[in-house]
C-alpha cells in the first residue's frame, strides 16, 4: 500500500548501491549547466539518455551530425540560451514536489519537447524529464513503470484529476497528469511528516514496480 513508509526505507537503503551513478550524473549537469559547450552537451545527453533508459537513442533521427543522439546533443547546443533559461527558473525550486512549481516544471517540459520535436519520431517525453531532473531536482522523472504505479486504481488520492487539474494550455497532458499523482503523492508523505524529493518519490514507484508487479 502506498502508506507503507517501511517498505521505502527498504527500498531507500536497496538503491543505496546506486547512489554514487546520480551523483555523479548531478554534479555533471551541476558543474556544466550552461548549453554553450559542445562536448559537455554531448556528455549530458550521452549519459543521462542512455544510463537512465529514457529511449532516446530509438526515437531521435539520425541527421546531418551523426546519430540522433547527435542531432538531440547539436539542437540543445543551437536553442542553449533558451533550455539555460527554464533551468535557471527550475533550479531555485528546491527538489521536493509542490503545488506552486507545478507549472514552471511542465512548461519547461513542454518547452524542450517542442526544441527537440524536429529530431524525434517519437515524444522524447522520458528523456526530456530526466535531463531536467539532473540540473533542477524538482523536476519529477517520468518513466513508464512509474506512471502506471501511481496510476493504479486503487491508490484513489494519488490517482484522482478533478477538473479544476486538467492540463493548462502548453504542457503535455501526459506528464501534466503524472506531475498532478506526484504531487498528490508527495503531499500525502508530507502529512506523515516526510520531505519526499521528487527523486525519493521516483525510488519508490520503481521499486515498487520491481518487487509487486513484476515480482
Amino acid at each position: 500500500m502506498p502508506t507503507d513508509w517501511a517498505e521505502f526505507t527498504n527500498f531507500r537503503q536497496q538503491w543505496q548501491r546506486y547512489a554514487k551513478w546520480d551523483e555523479v550524473l548531478s554534479n555533471l549537469c551541476q558543474e556544466h549547466r550552461s548549453h554553450a559547450n559542445r562536448e559537455a552537451i554531448y556528455a549530458k545527453v550521452y549519459l543521462v539518455g542512455r544510463s537512465y533508459q529514457s529511449g532516446i537513442e530509438r526515437v531521435a533521427i539520425a541527421g546531418r551530425h551523426g546519430t540522433g543522439m547527435d542531432e538531440v546533443a547539436e539542437r540543445l547546443l543551437k536553442c542553449g540560451s533558451r533550455v539555460d533559461d527554464w533551468i535557471r527558473t527550475l533550479q531555485p525550486l528546491g527538489s521536493e514536489p509542490a503545488r506552486d512549481n507545478l507549472l514552471p516544471v511542465c512548461r519547461a517540459h513542454q518547452g524542450l519537447m517542442d526544441i527537440l520535436a524536429d529530431v524525434t519520431r517519437k515524444s522524447p517525453r522520458s528523456f526530456v524529464s530526466k535531463y531536467l531532473h539532473f540540473h533542477a531536482p524538482v523536476v519529477p522523472i517520468y518513466d513508464s513503470y512509474a506512471s502506471s504505479v501511481v496510476s493504479r486504481r486503487d491508490w484513489r488520492p494519488w490517482t484522482g484529476i478533478s477538473p479544476r487539474e486538467a492540463p493548462p494550455k502548453r504542457v503535455d497532458e501526459s506528464y501534466w497528469k503524472f506531475c498532478t499523482r506526484i504531487l498528490r503523492m508527495a503531499e500525502s508523505w508530507r502529512a506523515e511528516g516526510l520531505q519526499p524529493t521528487a527523486r525519493n518519490l521516483d525510488i519508490y514507484l520503481l521499486r515498487w514496480h520491481a518487487k509487486h508487479a513484476m515480482g
